[in-house]
């Protein structure tokens, strides 16, 4: 169903190219994700902040300019792996314990930027930010427990909904980007996404989604 959806965009600014000047690019990179958040450990009471992980997008992205100036519109549908990692170490009545933990979790993500382009001779200097809305598809956490010296390999899906173990599924913020365009169609973009939602429904480990990604592009539709 999704690969399906996907491919009907693709038709249908396919048509819009041809009337209207508009260029189609598939594009992917990695991200670099660090949310907001603070993951709380129940037994302990301790709290430990999120650390970044690496993850990477893919998807299209559409440029629509606006008559002859350099405005455009450039909305985006990627596939984007979020999440984050985490680590502490503390005691439990003379026990030590460590947990390494690491969650990917993956989304279908919107982003509508309002850009300006610039020439530098045959090339582009782009620069624009825009909202974006983005859906939860699915999600897991690994951990590593070590409880003195050993260890123990635990994982679990993350799902979705309004229990306090579960994640809100619909996401927005607002993200900026900046891109150089060749005039061969390659585009180097880089662009930081601003989770404005709070996903998640413990208020003792509250989460919202950021990132920094950078990507390669090309435009096979001009």
């Amino acid at each position: 169903m999704k690969m399906r959806a996907i491919v009907t965009l693709l038709i249908a600014l396919s048509g819009l190219s041809t009337a209207a000047q508009v260029s189609v690019a598939l594009q992917g990179g990695a991200i670099f994700s660090k949310p907001k958040a603070t993951l709380n450990e129940q037994t302990s009471g301790m709290d430990f902040l999120a650390d970044s992980r690496t993850g990477y997008s893919a998807g299209m992205m559409a440029d629509i300019p606006f008559g002859e100036g350099g405005l455009r519109l450039m909305p985006e549908l990627n596939y984007v792996s979020k999440g984050l990692k985490g680590k502490n170490v503390f005691s439990v009545q003379q026990t030590q314990i460590g947990i390494d933990l690491k969650s990917a979790i993956g989304y279908v993500e919107l982003p509508v930027n309002l850009a300006y382009s610039i020439p530098l001779g045959d090339h582009y200097l782009v620069f624009g930010a825009g909202p974006y809305a983005a859906i939860g598809l699915h999600g897991k956490t690994k951990a590593q427990v070590t409880v003195n010296n050993n260890v123990q390999e635990e994982e679990e899906d993350i799902t979705f909904g309004s229990a306090q173990d579960q994640l809100k599924r619909f996401d927005y913020g607002a993200n900026a980007m900046v891109g150089f365009i060749m005039n061969n169609g390659l585009m180097l973009k880089a662009n930081y996404s601003l989770g404005l939602s709070e996903l998640s429904n413990d208020p003792a480990s509250p989460y919202k989604n950021r990132y920094l990604g950078v990507s390669l592009a090309y435009f096979f539709l001009k």
